[in-house]
């Protein structure tokens, strides 16, 4: 009986696994999934337009403002002093 040319598999543990491209080298794959960052999560988990109605939606539109009172208003015209 000929093996050449034949692959060979190794039986390992639990929670092992042989890793690909790499010949005779095991890989651990007990790892924890780990948790999003916050920012991530909130884009994830965020509110999504999905009704036209809420697609469509334009901006609302204000009247303008009235122009703004003036800051300073003159109550009388001073007398020019001779005394410059």
């Amino acid at each position: 009986m000929n093996l050449a040319g034949t692959r060979v598999a190794r039986a390992a543990a639990p929670g092992v696994r042989a890793a690909r491209g790499r010949r005779g080298s095991l890989q651990v794959v007990a790892a924890t999934t780990p948790q999003f960052k916050s920012t991530k999560h909130h884009q994830r988990s965020r509110p999504k337009k999905t009704r036209a109605s809420e697609k469509n939606k334009k901006p609302t539109v204000y009247e303008p403002l009235p122009p703004p009172p003036p800051e300073f208003s003159v109550v009388s015209a001073k007398a020019k002093s001779s005394d410059e």
